[in-house]
């Protein structure tokens, strides 16, 4: 718990200071970047100084090669030359100075240094002026390629945008430098060529592009003060005289005049052009100083949020630790007292109530204690959770004890059924060693070994032990309906109707005369004796069969019925009903194994119908030819020597009424001799017991002469007539004459032999009867 407090105390810290630090190093690099655009810009302003002093050197370069390099213009030139100079020093200082460093920076540097060289070309060679100024204007093109450089570099749009803007003006002033350069040579010169005349009209097209462009970059108050700034008598003036010139080179004149009766055209021309590149400098000064200010400003609020943010942060860790420390307390100390008094209902409290349980009954159950922490959050919450817990766990120990005296109930009642089954028994027995002669004492001895039997079966299924007995061959319903009526005492009452040619599984065989035989069982014993009991089989259309078993006993209220429905169709864990409903239960077990349906219903007149659902899964067609099958095997019933003929009324079923009896083995006592078995055992094996096998080939012999029966010729109906003894096979009825080796039939044959052999005669009626009904004799 502690480590997990621990825990929930640094991973809230530890995301702050990531968030904080990742804020604080956000703030640091976007003033890392203001920085860097500062730096720039500061490179820039000393930039944009030099390009209006190489402007001025330009413009004096042109007035010094159109005076054809009079030695007056020289030193004008020269002072030029210093200034420009002066400035490369600084940018070439500057640009070493920048980390990291610039590119055009250093182009800028590298193309600085071939500025002697278009000197050279100036003052000594015979290069015209405009060849000299597309030299000058080559190294003012690349020095303003640093202004994209500033822009691509600036984080924040307004800079981005004062800057393009500034690079637009800068543009414009160095157009308007050469325009005036231009004017001025021709004007010195005292003639306008057409080359000149090209150069002008494109540098003032290109002027009023650059402020066009600048406008749209421009704030308006940016633009207002291009308005207040580039304008004038002076700048008004230039534009005049540039107007002017221009309509005179298109009128054909190749000498301009610009000011009549002055030979002052040149100087008035400059002194008016200059005055509208200074406004277009200072006001290019301006939004250096703009862009320089708005910077600083933005660099310092970004080590202002770096500030806050680490404050902030620092803030928030410490808040963190104050609160979660003081709620860890607060959760500490109940989840203590939560943990001993829960320990304490564990290892005492709860053993105790078990043992009360188990001592003095599921009624002994002492109150259930709240455990004393209390409140509405989580742990008061677990608190009460937990003594839900313990009331569960109480509540389970009583019905654990309930479940124990159920199932102590249940034996009980198991064991008095099993005891009156044995007491019966035991005075059956106790007839039979008295001598008394009772014929149906042996059948009732069957009946209670087969009931204990199924007793003993009903504790299988209620255990979910799988049936030990099955068989592989499908057993007809016939078959089935015997096996339930040999189960039960005062089967005569049971009247049993199975349609014909249907047989069930191997596999549920033995389970559901299991079944039958306990709902059979049960109309028996909750009907009056004389009352009859119906089971009957149909068909209906979803390819089952359903068996109904009807009786008019003292029947159930709705209420018992409803819950015995409940417990035929969920097959539910036993409870206090189980002693008192054992067959139910067992039903349903048996049901559920193979998806038979059971359900009870009340009749109108009485009594009670349990419907059997047999579905088509475990329904199949008679094996052809097979035998019949007694699925629970019984003793043999020994019946008295003239039993009534309580088969007549049983003569239209459509079951079998009885089995192959099971025929004693040879060599028992004188009460099995057979007379017909002793022929064949002295006929087939000799004086020591060995097999003959001559003799039996001479039997088979013998009966190949009478494989064609003697016929005598048809009666007047055309029928068959039989000859007495004409298809006997030789030897095989012998005249007075006893076989060798076997001990005569004593003329007087004792009371019990004679009973056997009128059992064995009745069971063989009853079982020729069974085949004849069914259509195999």
């Amino acid at each position: 718990m502690r480590w997990r407090l621990i825990a929930i105390i640094i991973v809230p810290a530890v995301a702050a200071l990531v968030m904080g630090g990742l804020q604080v190093a956000g703030s640091m690099r976007q003033a890392g970047q203001y920085q860097l655009v500062m730096d720039r810009a500061q490179l820039g302003e000393t930039i944009y100084e030099l390009i209006h002093n190489l402007s001025a050197e330009r413009d004096q370069a042109v007035r010094y090669i159109s005076a054809s390099r009079a030695e007056t213009r020289l030193a004008s030139l020269q002072r030029a030359f210093g200034r420009v100079d002066t400035i490369v020093a600084t940018v070439a200082t500057q640009a070493a100075r920048l980390d990291p460093p610039s590119e055009p920076a250093g182009r800028i540097v590298a193309r600085l240094g071939q500025l002697p060289l278009v000197r050279d070309l100036v003052m000594t060679s015979e290069l015209p002026a405009l060849s000299a100024m597309a030299r000058y204007d080559d190294l003012v093109t690349v020095l303003q390629e640093f202004n994209q450089e500033i822009a691509r570099d600036s984080p924040e749009g307004q800079i981005k945008n004062t800057t393009l803007a500034l690079a637009a003006l800068s543009r414009a002033k160095d157009q308007a430098a050469r325009l005036r350069s231009v004017m001025t040579g021709v004007l010195l010169a005292g003639e306008l060529r057409p080359a000149q005349l090209n150069v002008l009209i494109g540098a003032q097209a290109r002027v009023e592009g650059e402020v066009a462009t600048y406008r749209q970059l421009a704030t308006v108050e940016q633009r207002q003060l291009y308005h207040d700034t580039v304008t004038g008598q002076k700048i008004d003036q230039a534009e005049l005289y540039r107007m002017l010139a221009l309509t005179q080179a298109q009128n054909g004149r190749s000498a301009l005049d610009l000011v009549p009766d002055s030979n002052r055209d040149a100087e008035l021309w400059s002194e008016a052009a200059c005055a509208k590149v200074d406004a277009m400098r200072l006001l290019e000064q301006h939004l250096m100083q703009s862009i320089h200010v708005h910077t600083l400003a933005l660099r310092s609020q970004a080590h202002r949020d770096g500030g806050i943010a680490a404050l902030a942060t620092g803030a928030m860790i410490l808040l963190v630790l104050l609160v979660a420390l003081a709620m860890a307390q607060s959760l500490v100390q109940p989840l203590r007292r939560l943990r001993g008094e829960a320990l304490q209902i564990a290892n005492e409290r709860l053993p105790e109530t078990v043992r009360l349980l188990r001592e003095h009954g599921e009624h002994a159950t002492p109150p259930v204690e709240p455990i004393g922490v209390h409140g509405d959050d989580e742990v008061g919450d677990l608190a009460r959770a937990f003594d839900e817990v313990h009331r569960e766990a109480v509540r389970l120990a009583q019905e654990e004890a309930g479940v124990r005296a159920n199932v102590n109930a249940m034996f009980v009642n198991l064991s008095r059924r099993s005891q009156a089954l044995v007491e019966r028994q035991i005075t059956l027995i106790d007839s039979l060693e008295q001598g008394e002669w009772q014929p149906d004492t042996l059948t009732k001895l069957d009946l209670l070994a087969t009931r204990m039997r199924r007793n003993g079966d009903n504790l299988l299924v209620l255990a979910g032990q799988d049936p030990v007995r099955r068989w592989t061959q499908p057993v007809t319903l016939s078959d089935i309906a015997m096996a339930v009526l040999e189960e039960v005492e005062d089967s005569d009452r049971v009247s049993a109707h199975m349609p014909d040619g249907v047989a069930v599984s191997g596999e549920a065989a033995n389970d559901l005369a299991h079944l039958l035989a306990e709902l059979t069982e049960n109309a028996l014993a909750y009907s009056p004796l004389a009352s009859p009991v119906t089971m009957a089989g149909s068909r209906f259309d979803g390819g089952g069969i359903m068996v109904a078993l009807s009786d008019v006993g003292i029947g159930m209220t709705p209420d018992e019925v409803m819950q015995a429905n409940q417990r035929l169709a969920h097959a539910a864990a036993m409870d206090v009903t189980a002693s008192r409903r054992m067959g139910h239960f067992v039903v349903a077990r048996l049901a559920r194994r193979h998806r038979i349906r059971v359900q009870v219903r009340a009749n109108e007149e009485g009594g009670l119908t349990a419907l059997v659902l047999l579905p088509s899964a475990i329904l199949t067609s008679p094996v052809e030819g097979g035998l019949r099958v007694r699925l629970r095997p019984r003793v043999r019933p020994v019946t008295p020597p003239w039993p009534p003929d309580t088969t007549a009324g049983l003569a239209d079923l459509s079951l079998p009424l009885g089995a192959h009896p099971l025929v004693p083995e040879p060599g028992g006592s004188e009460d099995d001799f057979l007379p017909i078995f002793a022929s064949v055992q002295s006929a087939w094996f000799g004086p020591d017991g060995e097999w003959g096998s001559a003799k039996t080939d001479e039997g088979w012999n013998a009966a190949a002469v009478v494989g064609n029966p003697v016929k005598d010729p048809p009666t007047a109906a055309g029928l068959p007539k039989r000859v007495p003894k004409a298809n006997l096979v030789p030897g095989s009825a012998p005249s007075g004459a006893m076989p060798r080796g076997v001990t005569p039939t004593p003329t007087h044959a004792p009371a019990s032999l004679v009973r056997s052999r009128l059992n064995s005669f009745q069971e063989g009626v009853r079982a020729a009867k069974a085949d004849i009904s069914e259509g195999r004799l």
